[in-house]
């Protein structure tokens, strides 16, 4: 064992390096020492390897490679070109009804029985021609021994034995219509005429 001498100024030096200073002489390697923190010495822990040793949380570089693409997805798709719209033809020309020609001024005829030798009659005169008339006359005759007793809703007056209406104007496919009541059998009248003419039944 070496003998250790305490110096004041510094840490301990082993005896060891003291003997050993004679030329020539070789001292045995002393470890090197550090000091503790209760004024002892210890010598020093050889250095130890770093560990490689991924730790176990950490993945691994070759615990996974790229593939070109990731599990589960669909592959990349290559929008092709948007087809062409295709031509539409034209919804044809819709046609407007044809016009009815013109016709003439009609006249129609409807009675009915009211019983105690009394008849209600009705003249509706309805105008075809494609323009408004200005005006219109219309006459009748009684048949029989019928005698008028009211007539509405237009004025009326007797030329002869005919009963004669004056109408207003009448506009293209509109009618109108005079009604009258009588005593009498109820016969249809005779004599019709729509402006001095023979009435266009209808």
């Amino acid at each position: 064992m070496y003998t250790v001498f305490g110096r004041e100024d510094g840490p301990p030096v082993p005896q060891a390096l003291k003997a050993c200073e004679a030329p020539g002489c070789v001292a045995p390697e002393a470890l090197p020492t550090t000091t503790t923190p209760s004024g002892g010495t210890s010598p020093l822990q050889p250095k130890t390897a770093k560990s490689t040793q991924q730790p176990s949380g950490s993945p691994s570089p070759s615990s996974s490679s790229p593939t070109g693409k990731p599990d589960g997805s669909a592959p990349p798709t290559t929008p092709g070109r948007p087809a062409p719209p295709s031509p539409t033809q034209p919804p044809p020309p819709s046609q407007a009804p044809k016009a009815a020609p013109p016709g003439p001024v009609t006249v129609s005829y409807s009675g009915s029985d009211s019983g105690f030798w009394e008849y209600r009659g009705s003249f509706t005169v309805t105008n075809r021609t494609g323009d408004t008339l200005s005006s219109w006359r219309l006459g009748f005759e009684l048949s029989g021994r019928s005698r008028l007793r009211t007539l509405w809703p237009l004025p009326w007056h007797r030329e002869g034995d005919a009963i004669v209406v004056n109408g207003g104007p009448l506009s293209n496919g509109a009618s109108y219509t005079v009604t009258f009541v009588a005593r009498g059998r109820g016969e249809p009248p005779t004599g019709c005429t729509l402006n001095h003419r023979p009435c266009v039944w209808g």
